[in-house]
């Protein structure tokens, strides 16, 4: 399967990769405070709505980019806090934990545009 980078993917990405920076500095590891988790939970299926409403035209691939971006953001942020020893599983859990709102996002989006 062949996809071409468009401009609206790359402007997902850098949402994703620069709501996630801007959470951690807000929040800290998101992880590891039921704050943090809401925060973000809640920031993932916003931004997941607002990308996926831009036009019915290429929603999921907006949608994944945005992920992308946000778990790109999260590593980055893990690994400037000192990742500790199980970096490896705190990176797939934080995956599904993110995945499920942006899921969530496009769904609505889906169902009201």
């Amino acid at each position: 399967m062949k996809t071409n980078l468009r401009p609206e993917h790359v402007i997902s990405l850098a949402i994703g990769f620069g709501v996630a920076i801007v959470l951690h500095r807000v929040t800290g590891w998101w992880l590891n405070s039921g704050f943090g988790v809401a925060v973000t939970v809640s920031a993932q299926f916003v931004l997941a709505f607002l990308v996926a409403s831009w036009s019915t035209r290429g929603r999921r691939e907006r949608a994944m980019w945005l992920w992308v971006g946000s778990l790109a953001g999260m590593a980055i942020a893990l690994f400037s806090a000192g990742p500790g020893t199980i970096w490896p599983l705190v990176l797939i859990i934080a995956g599904i934990v993110t995945a499920a709102p942006v899921l969530a996002g496009v769904a609505v989006a889906s169902m009201l545009i």
